[in-house]
């Protein structure tokens, strides 16, 4: 061992020792020792906790609400709050009221608001609303009352018979969760609404249909809502129906037509029982005559007319008017005069003497009320001949009329012209002189000789004109069949014959003979045998 640890050891050992030593009684110890001095203590007392604040009141305002509305509760203290504020406590012993849990009043104020709300009561109820600070409670009571019916309106107010509205029923405050029904009534049997209506929980209103019927005079009508001995009212005015348009179909024709016009009123809603009389009138009733009144039937929407246009000579525009309690309503129907839309003729080219038929066609079929309809003619050619008018009879757009032709020696072209309530319309018809119109030969089979006699024939389309008409002939094999160069139709005739000469044959041959006038031309084959 170390001398310096043995000198800690030792400096140890000796410090024990006298510790042992001080803690032994001494060996003789002092009878009747004096007890100590008691410690000396300061006489101040120590001072007793207090509250910064004390809950004075619980107010509230108002004390008496309807379900669904808000009254609010108000408390006090004695002293202003420190800072920080005082928390005050709130409850309420009742479901159909809501607080906070607690309001606080802030720092330096004595007083604090706060909202009580409501929900839908079906009768009366009162809570008690409690605010706690500090062990100190106060307690205010609220009456819940149950909402009352207190408005009914309805969207529009006005309204045509046969529309429909809506109706809406209120109440002062909200329902209570199973609701309220209202009871519903009408005082006029042209307008209908359910016997009542439900306001469901937590809601102010509920609206309802109301359906009304057509009637021939305007009325008001008053619906009636009931909630217990409570009443309220609403009124509607319902209208007869007002006249919505006129229409004319076909909006624009021709006076005098077979076809008469049909005119229709329409009204805004279904027509009344007994029917709904409309007054009808024309700007023209000369040309475009109407009834005095149509009546739309009960339950119908529309009613039509007739309208037998008269024949007139230029366009004319006519308003049909309609008028119920003098609202009226228009529509132009334009009338037109007939008019000529065509003129033909069959045949279109033809030889002078022969005749054509023409064909005019009208716009329109001419109709029994008015007859038929006369349409005048003129020919600018003494080559064709019309009559000076004709008539389109009732029930038809066309007429036929004849054409006669004057013979010619060169082509005409007549124009013909239909005229009538001013307006025009022609057609051209070609007029030429005779044709060729067949060529024959007798007989059309020989033997070649020449002592047997074969005859040509030609036949024009028409008579031949002063100085006859000449005919080119031809052979188409002269050392065979040989004809004149030509040959005259005289005049007034339509036909000349003539000679063929033919030779002897070998063998059998044909031979094609032709005649021509213009550019017309006809053929016949000429058969010799040997």
């Amino acid at each position: 061992m170390s001398k310096s640890l043995r000198s800690v050891l030792t400096m140890a050992l000796i410090a024990l020792s006298v510790a042992s030593y001080c803690q032994k009684p001494p060996a003789n110890p002092p009878k009747n020792p004096k007890p100590p001095a008691p410690p000396i203590v300061s006489q101040t007392k120590a001072p007793i906790a207090k509250p910064l604040s004390t809950l004075l009141t619980l107010s509230l305002n108002p004390t008496s609400v309807v379900g669904g509305k808000s009254s609010v509760g108000q408390i006090t203290v004695d002293s202003a709050a420190p800072a920080g504020g005082v928390t005050v406590t709130l409850s309420t012993d009742n479901g159909s009221t809501i607080v906070p849990a607690s309001a606080t009043i802030a720092s330096g104020t004595k007083a604090a608001n706060f909202t009580i709300t409501t929900l839908g009561v079906a009768s009366k109820v009162t809570a008690t609303i409690s605010a706690t600070l500090a062990g100190v409670t106060k307690t205010a009571t609220l009456d819940v009352l149950p909402a009352n019916l207190s408005r009914l309106y309805i969207t529009p107010t006005s309204v045509t018979g046969g529309e429909s509205a809506v109706g809406t029923a209120g109440l002062d405050g909200v329902a209570p969760p199973a609701g309220v029904t209202i009871s519903l009534s009408s005082d006029s049997p042209s307008m209908t609404v359910p016997s009542s209506v439900k306001i469901a929980a937590g809601n102010l209103t509920a609206d309802f249909p109301i359906t009304t019927k057509a009637g021939s005079t305007q009325i008001n009508a008053t619906i009636t809502a009931k909630l217990g001995a409570t009443t309220v009212t609403a009124t509607i005015g319902i209208g007869s129906p007002n006249l919505q348009s006129v229409s004319v179909s076909p909006a624009a024709s021709v006076g005098g037509w077979s076809t008469p016009q049909t005119g229709t009123v329409w009204l805004t809603s279904a027509s009344p029982p007994g029917g709904m009389p409309v007054t009808v009138s024309s700007s023209a009733p000369a040309v475009a005559p109407v009834p005095a009144t149509v009546k739309v039937p009960a339950g119908a929407m529309s009613e039509t007319f007739s309208i037998a246009l008269k024949q007139v000579k230029t366009r004319q525009v006519v308003t049909i008017t309609g008028t119920i309690d003098n609202k009226s309503k228009s529509i132009d129907l334009v009338v037109g005069p007939f008019m000529v839309r065509s003129i033909s003729f069959v045949p279109a080219s033809l030889s002078g003497g022969a005749k054509s038929v023409g064909t005019l066609k009208l716009n329109a079929e001419p109709g029994a009320t008015n007859g038929p309809v006369s349409v005048k003619l003129a020919s600018n050619s003494p080559y064709a001949t019309v009559p000076a008018s004709v008539s389109v009879p009732v029930g038809t757009s066309y007429i036929t009329f004849s054409i006669t032709t004057k013979v010619t020696a060169a082509n005409q072209v007549a124009r013909i012209t239909a005229t009538l309530n001013g307006t025009s319309v022609y057609g051209d018809l070609t007029v030429t002189p005779p044709l060729v119109s067949t060529f024959t030969l007798t007989p059309a089979t020989v033997k070649g000789s020449a002592s047997t006699v074969v005859t040509g024939k030609v036949t024009l389309t028409g008579v031949a004109p002063t100085g006859g008409t000449v005919v080119a002939l031809s052979s188409g094999d002269t050392s065979i069949a040989n004809v004149p160069a030509s040959v005259t139709v005289p005049a007034g005739k339509t036909s000349v014959t003539f000679k063929v000469a033919h030779s002897k044959v070998i063998n059998q041959s044909q031979v094609i003979l032709s005649a021509q006038t213009g550019t017309t031309v006809s053929q016949v084959t000429l058969t010799v045998n040997p």
